[in-house]
């Protein structure tokens, strides 16, 4: 039966077997459309659906949705032997990197000790010319009075030597106090020196050396994070780490 002609008046003799052929080509294209879904799913719980034909647009149009489930691979997590190389090398680089760390930790809070030591220092020094009277620091460990020895990480004092002796005559004189230090940091003078004290005019008095010497360091540390406060007579400070300069 011959479908298709030129002549207009013959086209709606022939309307019925186009459409059947029409749908019977979307039919088969539909059908071809579900397996590729099938396929590429891997699934074969997709229902197909009914297609509207262009003719009858007043049908409501049934659209389809596949339900697609998730693989087992997408959910795969990390298996025990490969959570154990991961522990294994966070052990080995937190192993290798403590040393350093704890180094750098040693060396920012001597730092921060020796600035605090050197304040009080200068502020000794300041007070001196300022009140035109000798003011001293020396160890102390009840922040009331020196105590004997080298060792300044205990905690010192700040007073006006009125006397001129190196002793506290009146605790209202006491100018400053300073708590003790960590257990693992140790600030200890180098030559015995266990007072300082600045005359009015700035320079130290009682110095029995030509420069007054402490050494900062942390106990079991590194020796590089150890610092050294040298003050010569003038009252003049400085600053050395070890391996440098006078700082052995």
């Amino acid at each position: 039966m011959r479908l298709f002609t030129s002549d207009p008046r013959r086209f709606h003799r022939h309307r019925p077997a186009m459409r059947s052929v029409a749908t019977g080509m979307r039919s088969v294209q539909r059908r071809r459309g579900f397996e590729r879904l099938r396929r590429h799913a891997g699934a074969s719980n997709i229902t197909p659906g009914r297609a509207t034909a262009p003719w009858q647009s007043h049908r409501k149009e049934f659209v389809m949705y596949p339900r697609v489930f998730p693989s087992r691979r997408a959910v795969r997590g990390l298996t025990l032997v490969e959570l154990m190389v991961v522990i294994a090398v966070v052990t080995i680089l937190g192993t290798l990197s403590s040393g350093s760390m704890q180094a750098l930790i040693d060396r920012t809070r001597l730092e921060s000790s020796t600035f605090d030591f050197l304040g009080d220092l200068q502020f000794a020094r300041s007070e001196a010319i300022t009140r035109g009277l000798p003011v001293s620091i020396c160890p102390s460990s009840d922040g009331a009075a020196c105590a004997e020895g080298d060792a300044w990480h205990l905690g010192w004092i700040v007073f006006v030597d009125a006397e001129g002796d190196g002793s506290v005559s009146d605790p209202a004189l006491v100018l400053r106090r300073r708590l003790p230090w960590h257990d693992r940091y140790t600030l200890v003078s180098e030559h015995g020196t266990g007072i300082l004290s600045f005359g009015r005019d700035g320079f130290l008095l009682r110095l029995s050396v030509s420069e007054a010497q402490l050494r900062a360091e942390a106990s079991g540390g590194s020796v590089w994070s150890a610092n050294c406060i040298t003050i010569n007579r003038a009252g003049r400070h400085r600053v050395e780490r070890a391996g440098t300069g006078s700082c052995a």
